[in-house]
């Protein structure tokens, strides 16, 4: 069902659905104009949607939103973002292994590591690598 964007003193006051276009009330200063949303297609990855604006014109109400097109730099920081947020996570699993009931498991795992390693005439690790021996694990 069409909509149509209720005018008054030039001003919108709301948007209804209606099946055809309600008749004008000049002497009282009320106009109905069609009410027409559209926003363009936009590659996720590399833009975005900026503020939706609404704007009457002579013949419709017009609402849509710009595109804004991101920068290098701001993809960068997306990218550095998102990294350090997986990242972050990662290490908040690591950490949940070492704590609680995990981290029996933890070291026993720890302790079964560098056991193969003697066996197989290879230096032990530490903690720390075999914590980012872990963490390459994880997805």
């Amino acid at each position: 069902m069409p909509k149509f964007a209720l005018i008054t003193k030039g001003a919108l006051v709301e948007v209804r659905e209606y099946a055809e276009q309600p008749p004008d009330i000049e002497h009282k200063g009320v106009k109905w104009l069609p009410f027409v949303e559209e926003y363009p297609d936009i590659n996720t990855a590399t833009q975005k949607l900026e503020a939706i604006t609404t704007t009457i014109e002579a013949e419709r109400v017009y609402k849509t939103a710009p595109v804004h097109t991101f920068t290098e730099a701001e993809l960068l920081a997306a990218a550095q973002l998102s990294f350090t947020a997986a990242e972050f996570r990662k290490d908040s699993q690591i950490g949940e292994l070492q704590t609680g009931a995990n981290a029996a498991i933890f070291k026993t795992i720890f302790a079964q590591e560098n056991r193969i390693r003697v066996l197989e005439g290879k230096a032990e690790v530490s903690v720390e690598e075999f914590k980012t021996a872990l963490r390459s694990l994880l997805s």
